[in-house]
């Protein structure tokens, strides 16, 4: 399948599971972990395809459910003034590059790249720091 057709065929059921779940614009903690899971379940469906290996499927889905539950603490913690932004930037891209690691271990580098478009070294960052941070250049 090519890429635009990857990206049709997820943009599509993540147009389903946003329809199926209106909370998803202001949700509790839980419902963003369901919503979470089912987004995990809609790239590796359009990335690997339906028939890709359940367990491999189930450990990468629990590793992002790990670093989702992370996410949610810090932002708690950040909003009570426990930790601030620096804190929270550090913590939580030191956890993702380990367990984006962990996939690339668990699904190998190639089905690693299909799914998230690059090694877990390119991948590692997912908060842009100068964008969280609010300073251009940092």
């Amino acid at each position: 399948m090519s890429s635009g057709n990857k990206s049709v065929q997820l943009s599509k059921r993540l147009g389903e599971i946003y329809a199926a779940h209106p909370e998803a614009l202001n949700p509790t903690e839980q419902e963003d972990l369901e919503i979470g899971r089912l987004e995990m379940l809609a790239l590796f469906g359009a990335h690997l395809g339906g028939d890709y290996d359940q367990k491999k499927i189930n450990q990468v889905a629990g590793l992002d459910r790990r670093l989702q539950e992370a996410r949610l603490y810090l932002g708690r913690e950040l909003e009570g003034g426990r930790i601030s932004r620096e804190h929270f930037l550090k913590v939580f891209n030191e956890l993702a590059a380990l367990i984006f690691e962990r996939c690339q271990e668990i699904l190998g580098k190639k089905d690693f790249g299909r799914l998230f478009g690059g090694s877990a070294d390119q991948v590692r960052h997912l908060i842009d720091p100068s964008i969280f941070l609010g300073s251009p250049g940092r």
